[in-house]
């Protein structure tokens, strides 16, 4: 959330107040700021409790001093480009008087100390006007004394016009948070304004200064992924394309790009306007509550939309995090005996023209998010046209188009109508190509959260069946969730199952113990091997062996002669070695770990 903030208000100079670290790395430092210059002073928290940090920008202020006291935190220097010699101080207020006047009279010092305009900012954790708390009608001792040291230090307290509270609990709301500023400050930035960020989870909400807002120059064309959402995106590009006419294949790209402004304009246009109107619902609930309407609802609603933006937040900087993420290469030198020398035949080889199978296969190999040109389109707007679209899974994007075992085979695809199109061609032409058939009639068609009438179209197009999850393949329900224990009932009624055809009466102690052993422990080895197997179901399958192994000629329930945590024991141990069922579960999960950190092919 605090990188956001500073990304989106473009800041200059942050302070962080309760950062609750006892020491600051420059790697903590770049999580904030980014990789680029950045000066930093710090104040470590008492345990988990405080902490202050100003983080500011090399090419903007270089500082001369710090000072630092027990509530507050000072940085005097200058600011490059006005050449305007300042001090800032980021203050965190104490709570009960005598501690609040202590630290006014520590400032009002440091004030004098530093002789250059000074600009106080943070939580003084006191209000100057009745109106900044709601339900207060008189003025604490405390609130008259900080009013009389702002007017006896000569400062300014910026006003705050888009919030009437910084720091909400419950039905509680005050203006705590605020910037004090000198008179010379004015003077040199009569532009000055303070403004209150969105406020998120925490309970105060940031406050910004700045002298201007400085707005950025038009965006160049960029081709969008989101746009294939869109049902009538890829039937415009079609038409307008052949509206283009037969010019060169390059004018005809740039061309392309104006009707695709307006129609994202038409379609994706309101994004911006959208977003704003969630940050104004949710100030708009702080409002509410500044105005003395508050109820249980109304901060779970406003906690529901906050979480939703910082997921949304979440999702988009790991996007762009994957997206711009540079892989080390070994750097390799040309030496003697290094490279050998190509022969005649490979180098004419090289001045050969790529065919349209290489071309095709390269222009497929290329990630779809990356545009090659300064054009703006992207490869996932080139792929796009005829192809069949793999379904992405996960938060790596990785792109699944099919498994495949033996004759049975998964298709994956999006719900896009022209990719499920391009898999029925694709079957037809295997189906003319090897001489088989496919049996559609045994085929289905399972979609997830689609709508039901374009599913039935979809089936009726392929000419199979329409199927929900979870569905069986390979003697796995896929779909189904395996922490519920009816998803283990085929395993439990294939160990019933077996029970029941053995006799107790014609087998002895021994006979049985192998029986366990080799047959019983066996079933559940598949479904061990892919799922974590919920305690109920181990207990169930462990009270049908304890009835087998300990059951009388009549099959009635024996008395147990040990423990079964000694029957599950190794023989070396002193147990018989029918072994655990959890743990064994435990033991196959882990294969997995170990073949993905092993093997070239994890999938």
């Amino acid at each position: 959330m605090v990188k956001d903030l500073k990304n989106k208000y473009r800041l200059d100079m942050l302070g962080l107040i309760e950062m609750k670290r006892q020491v600051v790395t420059r790697i903590d430092v770049a999580s904030i700021w980014g990789q680029h210059g950045a000066g930093w002073e710090y104040i470590g928290s008492n345990g988990a409790a405080g902490g202050l940090l100003i983080i500011w920008d090399d090419l903007v202020f270089k500082m001369n001093n710090c000072y630092k006291g027990e509530r507050w935190l000072c940085v005097e220097g200058v600011l490059i480009k006005s050449s305007f010699n300042c001090a800032f101080f980021l203050v965190y207020g104490a709570h009960n008087r005598d501690e609040k006047i202590h630290v006014w009279e520590e400032l009002r010092y440091m004030a004098g100390l530093c002789q250059v305009p000074c600009c106080y900012m943070g939580d003084f954790n006191e209000i100057v006007h009745v109106e900044e708390r709601q339900c207060t009608t008189v003025l604490p001792r405390s609130a008259e004394e900080f009013k009389d040291w702002i007017q006896d230090m000569h400062l300014v307290d910026l006003p705050l016009t888009d919030h009437k509270f910084t720091w909400f609990r419950g039905r509680s709301c005050s203006r705590i948070d605020r910037a004090l500023v000198i008179l010379e400050w004015i003077e040199e930035f009569p532009e000055s304004q303070l403004r209150g960020g969105q406020r998120g989870l925490p309970d105060h909400c940031p406050i910004i200064v700045e002298d201007k807002k400085i707005k950025g120059g038009p965006r160049p064309f960029r081709s969008l992924d989101s746009w294939f959402t869109h049902e009538g995106f890829l039937r415009m590009v079609k038409e307008e394309w052949r509206g283009l006419g037969d010019i060169q294949f390059t004018e005809k790209l740039k061309a392309l790009t104006i009707p695709l402004g307006r129609w994202h304009k038409a379609n994706f246009g309101d994004i911006d306007k959208k977003l704003k109107v969630f940050e104004e619902e949710i100030k708009k609930i702080d409002d509410m509550v500044s105005n003395g309407v508050y109820d249980g609802t109304m901060e779970a609603r406003r906690k529901a939309l906050v979480r939703n933006q910082a997921r949304i937040n979440i999702a988009i900087r790991e996007f762009y995090k994957d997206l711009y993420h540079q892989e080390h290469y070994p750097m390799v030198g040309f030496r003697d005996g290094l490279v050998s020398r190509i022969d005649q035949e490979d180098s004419e080889k090289l001045e050969v023209l790529p065919s349209a199978e290489e071309i095709k296969e390269a222009v497929w190999d290329c990630e779809s998010s990356k545009a090659l040109g300064c054009d703006g389109y992207n490869m996932n707007f080139i792929k796009k046209n005829g192809r069949i679209s793999p379904l992405t899974v996960g938060g790596d994007r990785i792109e699944l188009s099919h498994l495949q075992f033996a004759d049975d085979i998964i298709l994956f695809c999006p719900p896009e109508e022209e990719t499920i199109k391009n898999y029925k061609r694709l079957l037809r032409c295997f189906e003319l190509m090897s001489g088989l058939s496919i049996n559609f009639d045994k085929s289905s068609l399972i979609p997830v959260n689609c709508d039901e009438q374009w599913v039935q179209r979809m089936c009726s197009l392929l000419g199979c069946k329409g199927d929900t999850l979870p569905v069986k393949y390979l003697g796995i329900s896929l779909g189904a969730n395996p922490r519920l224990v009816k998803t283990w009932k085929p395993i439990i009624d294939k160990v019933e199952e077996k029970l029941s055809l053995w006799k107790a009466k014609v087998l002895n102690k021994a006979g049985k113990l192998v029986l366990i052993k080799s047959a019983l422990n066996s079933l559940s080895v598949y479904y061990l091997s892919l799922f974590k197997m919920p305690k109920a179901v181990a207990e169930k399958l462990i009270s049908l062996q304890r009835r087998f192994l300990w059951s009388k000629e009549d099959d009635s329930n024996g008395m147990a002669l040990v423990r079964w945590e000694v029957v599950q024991a190794p023989k070396k141990l002193g147990g018989l070695g029918i072994g655990d069922a959890m743990i064994r579960n435990t033991a196959l999960l882990f294969k997995w770990w170990w073949r993905f950190a092993k093997e070239e092919c994890l999938l």
